[in-house]
């Protein structure tokens, strides 16, 4: 785990260094982002400032327990000094400061870094959000490209415990199944998203009912993935975070792309504790050491030993043909996606698609930053 170096020197303050018009762009999103309905409340942070600085202090509570959590009180002082210099000044978040390193970085250095927030800016041109939902919500975008998925799924409506009919297509579902995943409608970072079994006698009508109280979501049949990439971990669908942007003018650009991984059981391979490595997009090969979001590096898997860096993913340009397939039911309203490929004995399939890909572990993997990259992109696609 990357934690903070008692030794580091900060960089000082300087109100009128940096880049300007990036604080002035981020500051912007920050102050308004009323045109577009993505993570609003978390994002907003003066529509209260009193109410978001305590969020903001409770962010960098976690951040400190997490990456510095021995630190002593005079050097802590300090040192939220520079993080929230930095916070406002490069729009991170207090755990990006550590998981960049910023605390070893002059002020040249900190702006090659791009924060999570600051992607909702640079791509915001992306995305027609009067049709956004048909993005954010998981079933709507099955209806669309449900023929990409490779296998059935299933809505459980909020409030529909009473629906007949829901609950007929839902028994339809599970007839014959042993586990299924449930999925929330608008879940991101696989939060919510869990195996649920149907042992043999269960009560299937209780089960439905249960989860329609929870808010509702959508039953995913298990993915049986390919052998040459289960090999890794296979508790957990483990796949390719394939993320693709199309211009104006039709061209796909594949950019910070990643393999993920399980560990130590886990289901799901996006979590903080899932293991990401860089693919290089013109081939397909795993050109980086595994890394979780805390900054641990992995050479070999820590359950299966398989060797991570040097792996090429199978089918690698038919992965990139079924996104270019994808892409063109939905560039209408959305141009800038993270694909969640896994690969089954079929093929490709689907397993969800993202707005907004977030693109901070990539930063951690090769410490680098990216922001330079995305920001040429940008332009070169005259978002």
């Amino acid at each position: 785990m990357t934690h903070f170096d008692e030794n580091a020197h900060f960089a000082e303050y300087q109100p009128d260094s940096g880049d300007q018009e990036r604080r002035a762009a981020v500051m912007e999103m920050l102050a308004a982002p009323d045109s577009f309905d993505v993570k609003q409340k978390f994002y907003n942070r003066f529509a209260d400032r009193e109410r978001e600085e305590v969020k903001f202090w409770d962010n960098m509570d976690q951040a400190f327990k997490q990456f510095a959590p021995h630190i002593e009180a005079e050097s802590r002082k300090r040192l939220e000094v520079d993080i929230y210099a930095s916070c406002e000044m490069y729009g991170i978040a207090p755990e990006e400061y550590f998981q960049f390193q910023f605390y070893w970085k002059n002020d040249q250095g900190r702006n090659q870094y791009m924060g999570d927030k600051e992607r909702f800016v640079i791509f915001r041109p992306c995305y027609n959000f009067d049709e956004y939902e048909k993005i954010r919500n998981k079933w709507q975008m099955y209806q669309q490209i449900g023929q990409f998925f490779g296998r059935k799924c299933c809505l459980i409506e909020e409030g529909g415990h009473d629906s007949a009919s829901s609950y007929g297509l839902f028994c339809d579902f599970i007839d014959g199944k042993k586990e299924f995943v449930f999925k929330p409608l608008r879940s991101s970072c696989g939060e919510g998203i869990r195996r649920i079994e149907v042992p043999e006698g269960a009560d299937v009508k209780a089960l439905y009912q249960n989860l329609c109280a929870e808010g509702g979501g959508m039953a995913d049949e298990l993915i049986c993935q390919d052998e040459s990439l289960a090999k890794f971990h296979p508790q957990s669908a483990n796949g390719v975070r394939l993320i693709m942007l199309r211009d104006r003018q039709g061209r796909d650009h594949f950019v910070q792309s990643m393999f993920r991984m399980g560990q130590k059981g886990s289901f799901v391979d996006n979590n903080s504790g899932a293991i990401r490595a860089r693919i290089d997009e013109s081939n397909g090969y795993v050109y980086t050491c595994g890394y979780d979001s805390y900054g641990k590096k992995y050479i070999l898997h820590p359950d299966s030993k398989e060797v991570i860096p040097g792996f090429r993913i199978p089918a690698w340009e038919e992965l990139l043909g079924v996104a270019g397939s994808v892409m063109d039911e939905i560039s209408s309203y959305a141009r800038f996606i993270g694909f969640d490929f896994a690969l089954t004995p079929q093929g490709w399939a689907v397993i969800e698609v993202n707005p907004f890909p977030q693109m901070v572990v990539q930063q951690i993997i090769t410490g680098q930053g990216i922001r330079q990259e995305m920001l040429r992109l940008a332009n070169e696609c005259a978002l």
